[in-house]
């Protein structure tokens, strides 16, 4: 075989043979440098294109022989190097003559090392030559030439790997088998290296899986992102459309708001301008009908004087006025006890608690002491004169009377009409409005005048000592007006009064009060509260306001103020100069709406709130405690509150409406009102209705009737079922199947009940303290004293309801299949009934109610097992108790209505709505003077007894029926209802 090209010099020897390999020894022309110039770049690249290919399949070996005298010894080779390494060997793929194969040109490229058979054929082989070049250009790894009976250096090729180091074998001649020395064989291996074929494989493979699973995890967190930022762009588009929705329902609300806004502005820009008009035409009527009013007065005053002599020798009768007082009273209590037609609706604040709409009844009945009805006359103003209630009315002219008696008081003032009246405790009432004239309460002499009021008087106060007195006056100009203030200094009767001008303020006076002994007032503007010294007119004091005051009060000992504010918060603050120990912090108070009267107790512990709903024909009479802040009473009125005011104990409070009546409450009446931890499960009170007990599911707590303190509290891990009271006073509890005593907060266990109890739905003690009964399917009533099981039944289904009799010898026990009755006293079953959710018993066991799903309350005879009557209620009945003579009795349902029925007629006596927020219990006291009420977390207890007040009061009449002038002229033609059919009814 022929080599093209001239053979190189000899390679310098010196070098390395992987760098003299790597040397080319061809000698080059002009021509061959420029084209290795830019094929060298290319090859390079090359190279770096194919070395992945390389090393994942390329071969660790090419062997390079002649087929003519090296197949053999090329074949033995190949099997050698086969287990630990891939050797390529070309066996039949070149023909002679031929160039070598492109297969066979990348399998060498790809190959790691060329060993090369030099034998004399292959020394002049053209296809070795090509392979070694090949090799040299492609791979440029280890070349081995193995001498096997010929040198390297007489090959044609050699010049291409001049200064490699060669192998010599054993010469064939010596060798028979043909097989490679170990030597050879280890070469061929180090040279091959760690990194064989198949190493390399697993390593790619081992990377390729490493960075499939890498991939994957990128894969699965980029769409885990992808969808996250998905759902983020749902839920932000989401919430992107909701506050656009929210935006046009917002915009359209504005839009209507602004509408409506101008077509209010447009309406009170007429109506300014109608009054405007009005007014200036009403001064005009002024003038022109003054001399007939005057000439009027005249007339009048003598009619009234006439019909005030009439009234007052009326008056002295004394058989006329225990008949007008008693069948006063009787209409008050009637009008309680039939309710309704006069009843106030209740605050919004008020509806969670069934209490509150007691005080339609209860507070009514125990707490109001009288009830003062002028019907059409009207009270402008309400005072105590001694112990006795009085009141400014226009019965008879503008009287001052007594509210109890209907006794004048006092002269008639002149005129007929006033807006303005004031009291003091010294007996003084003055009366204004567009003149001021002061009277004395039991002095029938004339008034006294202190002159026209500088314009139209809207308020009149009088210092505590009777010495001062403050009037405020609307003074138009023009269009507009100011409030003008003066305080009159009133001195002996045979002087004349002084008038001491307060300077008015610069901006619109919105209230104003006077202290106890005159030295101050209080001038309430829009933006800050002044305390003025009357007699140097100097500012004393400033107070800054968050709402526009309505009413300013002083405290009679001088040292707070009160200001109620448009807000409807009424605040007391210290006036400057208190001392530390009468001075408070801040003290606010909620009023139920807008606040139309503000007054301190005489003692100054107390402050009462009078106020009215715009546009509502009810009103709220509110208590509260000055120094702990804390609401003492809540009183609801016939009318808008017009006037309020203590007596001089503080014991009572006396309120006035604009509906024409009065209502004297008494504020020592206690009863009990708290907020339990949880719903109220159990509630019970003592024989002698001393105390109440109430337990939710792990607290039982006890209060005093009397003074409404609360006496004991115990906790318990297990659920309370029932609470009751033993004959020796002491507090009992029922948990998880065991009674316990309760006493000074701890609880001691005092018997273990049946096992069936500690799943009760329905338990309960006797009136007594001495059974129990509880149960599931078996029910038991537990003897507490005996310790033994007195009574088992077990043909009801699930219990549902007890109840016991007054005396605990009757026992009703109701189920869901049957309701039984039986005596405790022989343990013999007295009646059979059918089943029932809620019951009770009547105080002597001859009566059962039966609450059932169907809405009704139905009564059965115990003795005959019969139904005797059915009392409708809209839904379904929650809570029963009979009262104590038997003859009513009280349910209260879901339709948040409770009625009371009169068993002996069958009619409804009495309704009224509890609005609570939880399951309705109703019990009475054993004497039967107060009623508990305990729905959801709250617990209420109230007085009850009506009979014996309207019997005590009946019994004042003696049979007087008929209806004087005075009755007549008292309540304006309007005839109460005769005495003998209140007290027969």
């Amino acid at each position: 075989m022929r080599l093209t090209g001239k053979v190189p010099p000899e390679r310098n020897t010196n070098r390395c043979p992987m760098e003299v390999s790597r040397a080319s020894m061809t000698p080059r022309t002009a021509s061959s440098v420029a084209q290795a110039r830019w094929r060298s770049p290319l090859i390079w690249l090359a190279r770096a294109i194919t070395l992945p290919a390389k090393l994942l399949f390329g071969f660790d070996a090419f062997v390079s022989y002649a087929r003519e005298d090296g197949s053999a010894y090329a074949e033995t080779l190949s099997n050698s190097l086969g287990a630990v390494a891939s050797v390529r060997i070309d066996m039949q793929e070149t023909r002679p003559n031929a160039t070598l194969p492109l297969s066979l040109r990348f399998a060498i490229a790809f190959s790691k090392v060329l060993v090369i058979i030099v034998t004399p054929k292959a020394a002049s082989s053209r296809h070795v030559a090509e392979e070694v070049i090949v090799f040299e250009r492609w791979s440029r790894g280890p070349i081995l030439p193995i001498e096997l009976g010929q040198p390297v250096e007489g090959s044609a090729w050699w010049p291409h790997i001049a200064g490699v180091a060669r192998t010599k074998e054993i010469d064939s001649s010596e060798r028979k088998d043909l097989e490679p020395s170990a030597g050879i064989v280890a070469r061929i291996r180090n040279s091959i290296g760690f990194w064989n074929l198949s190493r390399r494989q697993r390593f790619a493979s081992s990377c390729f899986a490493l960075v499939l699973l890498v991939l994957g995890l990128l894969v699965y967190r980029a769409n885990a992102q992808r969808r996250e930022s998905i759902e983020a762009a749902s839920t932000a588009a989401g919430a992107a459309s909701a506050a656009r929705a929210e935006a046009l329902l917002q915009q359209e609300a504005a839009s209507s708001a602004a509408r409506e806004a101008k077509e209010q502005s447009e309406r009170a820009e007429r109506s300014r301008q109608v009054a405007a008009r009005l007014t200036i035409e009403s001064y005009r009527a002024k003038a022109a009908t003054a001399r007939a009013v005057k000439d009027l007065s005249d007339a009048e005053q003598l009619r009234d004087s006439a019909i005030v002599q009439h009234l007052a020798a009326e008056s002295s009768s004394r058989k006329a006025m225990p008949a007008l007082s008693a069948l006063l009273a009787i209409e008050s209590l009637k009008r309680a006890a039939t309710l309704r037609s006069r009843l106030p609706s209740l605050p919004a604040d008020m509806r969670g608690s069934a209490f509150a709409t007691l005080q339609e009844v209860a507070p009514l009945l125990r707490q109001r002491l009288g009830h003062f009805d002028f019907h059409n006359a009207g009270v402008l103003g309400v005072s105590f004169h001694g112990n006795e209630p009085i009141g400014a009315t226009v019965a008879a002219g503008l009287s001052i009377v007594n509210l109890r008696s209907r006794q004048l008081m006092a002269e008639p003032m002149p005129g007929r009409v006033s807006d303005s009246v004031a009291f003091a405790p010294q007996g003084l009432v003055a009366v204004a409005r567009n003149e001021v004239w002061i009277s004395r309460i039991g002095d029938h002499s004339q008034p006294t005048s202190l002159g026209p009021a500088a314009g139209y008087v809207d308020y009149l106060e009088f210092s505590q000592d009777g010495t001062h007195l403050l009037v405020s006056s609307i003074v138009p100009e023009g269009f507009s007006h100011r409030t003008e203030l003066n305080v009159w200094k009133l001195l002996d009767s045979s002087q004349r009064h002084e008038k001491l001008p307060v300077r008015p303020a610069t901006e619109r006076i919105r209230a104003a009060a006077i202290n106890r002994d005159g030295s101050a007032v209080i001038i309430a503007t829009d933006r800050e509260v002044r305390i003025v010294d009357t007699r140097t007119r100097q500012v004393t004091q400033t107070i800054a306001v968050s709402s526009v005051p309505v009413r300013v009060a002083f405290s009679p000992d001088g040292r707070r103020v009160g200001i109620a504010g448009e807000d409807q918060i009424v605040r007391i603050r210290s006036v400057s100069g208190a001392t530390d120990a009468e001075r408070v912090s801040e003290v606010t108070f909620r009023s139920l709406a807008r606040v139309r009267s503000l007054k301190f107790s005489p003692d100054n512990r107390l402050v009462f709130i009078g106020s009215e709903e715009p546009g509502a024909e009810t009103g709220i009479a509110q208590v509260w405690e000055v120094r702990s802040g804390t609401e003492t009473a809540r009183l609801a009125v016939d009318g808008p509150v017009i006037d309020g005011v203590f007596n001089e104990a503080g014991s009572q409070l006396l309120v006035g409406n604009r509906r024409g009546s009065a209502d004297l409450w008494s504020l020592q009446v206690p009863y009990v009102r708290a907020g339990l931890s949880g719903t109220l499960e159990g509630l019970a009170f003592s024989a002698d209705g001393k105390r109440v007990a109430a337990s939710t599911s792990r607290e039982v707590q006890a209060w005093s009737t009397v003074d409404a303190t609360r006496l004991e509290s115990a906790s318990f891990s297990g659920r309370i079922s029932a609470v009751g009271f033993n004959v020796r006073g002491k507090l009992l509890a029922e948990s998880e199947g065991a009674i316990y005593e309760v006493e000074g907060g701890s609880s001691r266990k005092i018997a273990d009940l049946d096992p069936d109890c500690r799943v009760s739905q329905a338990t309960r003690f006797d009136a007594a303290g001495r059974f129990i009964a509880c149960g599931y399917q078996n029910p038991i009533v537990y003897d507490i004293d005996k310790a033994e099981i007195r009574l088992r039944t077990a043909a009801i289904g699930h219990l549902t309801g007890v109840a016991f009799d007054r005396n605990g010898d009757n026992v009703l026990i109701a189920g869901t299949s049957a309701t039984e009755v039986w005596s405790l006293r022989t343990n013999r079953l007295l009646a059979s009934l059918p089943g029932a959710n809620f019951v009770a018993l009547s105080p002597d066991g001859g009566t059962a109610s039966l609450g059932r799903g169907s809405g009704v309350a139905e009564l059965w005879s115990v003795k005959d097992a019969l139904q005797v009557a059915t009392l409708d209620h809209i839904l379904p009945v929650l809570t029963m108790a009979f009262s104590n003579d038997g003859a009513q009795l009280i349910a209260g349902s879901m339709d948040s209505n409770i009625r009371i029925w009169d068993l002996k007629s069958r009619k409804e006596l009495q309704i009224f709505r509890y609005l609570g927020r939880g399951q309705l219990k109703l019990v009475l006291s054993p004497d039967g003077r107060l009623l508990g009420i305990g729905n959801g977390p709250e617990l209420q207890v109230a007085p009850w007894n009506v009979t014996e007040l309207i019997r005590a009061a009946c019994g004042q009449l003696q049979g007087q029926d008929a209806l004087s002038p005075l009755q007549r002229a008292l309540h304006k033609g309007a005839s109460p209802t005769p005495a003998s059919s209140v007290c027969s009814s």
